[in-house]
């Protein structure tokens, strides 16, 4: 059972020094939270963020995870006014994807395709995480899978080129570690064909155009392998498909005609995030939830009091502060000097994936359902601005020295208990690691430390006279 911590006077809770704002004269209380984990994989949008993963990994605390990479592709060279006097011949076609993190390990065991979609993006259609995948023709364009692995030039104590670099193990004289892109040379012959024939023509002038030849790429995991998740950068300029071809067989100057495919404002491209949960607690998500109620695991004894918080997939944490209705019944008689929500991490919390650097809080309703301002989620709003506003969520940010998250909420708090806000069906909070309007994307995890008394919202207020 949680309880509440006694009212005590601020200045005998053992701080050697007070908040400024709050007086020597105030009282300190802790209100405890429960939390339990929730998932949201529905609501994540991945279509045009500033990265895209692709891979599969195996991770015994949440489960198997699997990311693909969807693609549009437009011309980015400038085109020929008209087309070559004579046959252009393809001598290449290579798809770059420039990479900038990845969880898991680079041995060789995640093997990646290229595919070309068969049906395109849809303009009326939102891209999510668990969005279903486009469907792709049904041989790889690249005849050997591509492997993500380690390779080294002993010989030069330096990394080879092609097709991966992540960086040597052995000290090089600079002390650098290089992340090249992922290559992947296409041996499809009928795809470099009718590219090639479509130089100088209309159909190389727009991304709208250039449907009709290709209608985009899917970069996928090869069944049966996995080891790591890559974080691909598609705005990088490594990020593009080039196409390398000559006038004609006898011409000997090589030339290059590019195409981008990460460009926000000229392409669509999204991620599909999958994960078969691990036997244990989080299994129950495997499972289409029936009622509101299966949407959350508690954190409770059998799981060592844990919750998870985990973007892409979405793992989130659910809040509920047990005690508001003890600063209720002083409504009118206090004045809220400091609200603090601490929400501690576990010290095993990070292993194979980073900690979220930052955090929001959405309220929940008492069927756990999020609770909105019109079409906007009801984030809680930064301290000091409106609280029934949307444009302003405060930032719960991490603090490693402390390891915990932390976020000032005197302004919400204050707001709840003098009726300021749209309403009081405000039940318990979602801890996210992303919002809708977020523009990155990332599988970074971190294990909520639920304890019972150890999430508290600790409130300094005043009685007024």
């Amino acid at each position: 059972m949680l309880l509440l911590s006694g009212c005590d006077p601020a200045n005998e809770v053992g701080l050697d020094v007070l908040p400024d704002e709050v007086p020597a004269t105030a009282t300190y209380i802790a209100l405890p939270g429960r939390a339990a984990t929730v998932l949201r994989d529905d609501s994540v949008l991945t279509a045009n963020k500033a990265n895209v993963i692709v891979g599969e990994l195996l991770d015994t605390n949440v489960g198997n995870t699997t990311a693909e990479a969807y693609w549009q592709v437009s011309p980015l060279t400038v085109n020929l006014a008209t087309p070559p006097s004579t046959t252009p011949v393809a001598d290449s076609l290579v798809a770059t994807f420039a990479i900038n993190q990845f969880n898991g390990t680079a041995d060789g065991g995640l093997k990646l395709n290229l595919y070309e979609l068969a049906s395109g993006f849809k303009d009326d259609t939102a891209y999510y995480a668990g969005s279903a995948g486009l469907r792709t023709e049904p041989m790889p364009l690249n005849s050997v899978p591509v492997d993500f692995r380690l390779r080294y030039d002993y010989r030069k104590d330096s990394v080879l080129a092609t097709p991966w670099i992540i960086g040597s193990t052995k000290k090089r004289l600079d002390s650098t570690r290089v992340l090249l892109p992922i290559r992947v040379p296409i041996t499809s012959a009928d795809l470099k064909m009718r590219l090639v024939d479509k130089i100088g023509t209309p159909t190389f002038n727009s991304r709208d155009n250039l449907q009709a030849v290709l209608k985009g790429l899917a970069l996928k995991v090869v069944t049966g392998s996995k080891g790591a998740l890559v974080n691909i950068n598609p705005s990088a300029g490594d990020t593009r498909l080039t196409l390398y071809y000559r006038y004609s067989a006898a011409d000997t100057v090589r030339r290059t005609y590019v195409f981008s495919m990460g460009n926000r404002n000229t392409e669509r491209y999204f991620t599909k995030i999958s994960t078969t949960y691990a036997t244990g607690p989080l299994e129950v998500f495997n499972r289409p939830a029936s009622t509101q109620a299966q949407d959350t695991v508690t954190a409770d004894v059998n799981n060592g009091f844990t919750a998870y918080l985990q973007g892409g997939l979405e793992l989130g944490t659910r809040i509920k502060i047990a005690g508001f209705e003890t600063l209720r019944a002083k409504q009118g008689r206090i004045v809220i000097n400091r609200a603090e929500l601490v929400v501690p991490v576990k010290s095993y919390a990070t292993g194979v994936f980073a900690v979220p650097g930052q955090a929001f809080l959405v309220e929940v309703d008492a069927q756990n359902r999020p609770l909105k301002n019109g079409s906007e989620l009801r984030t809680v709003q930064a301290n000091g601005n409106d609280p029934t506003g949307t444009r302003a969520p405060a930032i719960v940010t991490y603090d490693a020295a402390t390891r915990a998250y932390r976020v000032l909420l005197t302004s919400y708090l204050d707001a709840r208990l003098n009726d300021k806000l749209l309403d009081q069906k405000g039940d318990a909070f979602w801890l996210l690691p992303s919002l809708p309007a977020s523009t990155g994307l990332s599988l970074n995890r971190t294990l909520i430390d639920a304890v019972p008394g150890q999430i508290q919202l600790k409130v300094y207020y005043s009685e007024l006279n």
